[in-house]
């Protein structure tokens, strides 16, 4: 019931999902965009696929950002804010993201830090299960986290220091959901 979402030409409702840290008071580089992902729903077929673009790819942005004409595709966002203009940085990752996946991307969400958190806490936490090859688990100094391996049940906190963690060089980890 109520207004049908948009579809392209393939029957799909493409949604971009992008993470800041603008709640984050202080953080450097608040205005990137190092979560960027698109999800694609069929409504009529009941199917929904997922994909995550690496905030590392290099793209041309078009025009003129504080960073150049090019660069990583996660500054976008903030290339737009920098004219004071949030629509604008929407605007600018949405159609790069669907020019990079050949989509046409009808809708977005933006979430932080409070959104994962939130979130998480509302269902209850998060298990994953940690597999390292270093037998202490996973580590990040850079925000005093860290996890051991084996199966793990995270409040709202602690997955949102999971999903910010870069990991210890020293540290050989990977994380499976």
């Amino acid at each position: 019931t109520g207004t049908p979402l948009k579809q392209d030409e393939n029957g799909y409702s493409n949604v971009l999902v992008f993470g800041t840290s603008e709640d984050d008071p202080g953080h450097g580089g608040a205005a990137l965009t190092d979560s960027i992902m698109v999800i694609s729903i069929n409504q009529e077929e009941k199917k929904a696929f997922m994909i995550s673009l690496p905030r590392d790819l290099w793209v041309d942005y078009g025009e003129a950002c504080p960073a150049g004409y090019s660069g990583k595709i996660n500054a976008l966002y903030s290339c737009g804010l920098d004219d004071g203009d949030e629509a604008k940085g929407v605007k600018l990752l949405k159609d790069k993201v669907g020019e990079v996946l050949g989509l046409e991307v009808q809708y977005y969400t933006k979430v932080n830090y409070s959104v994962v958190r939130d979130v998480t806490t509302a269902l209850g936490g998060v298990t994953v299960t940690i597999e390292s090859s270093d037998p202490r688990g996973i580590y990040d100094p850079m925000i005093g986290f860290s996890i051991a391996n084996g199966v793990q049940h995270l409040d709202g906190e602690a997955a949102l220091l999971l999903a910010r963690c870069r990991n210890d060089p020293t540290y050989d980890g990977r994380v499976a959901y």
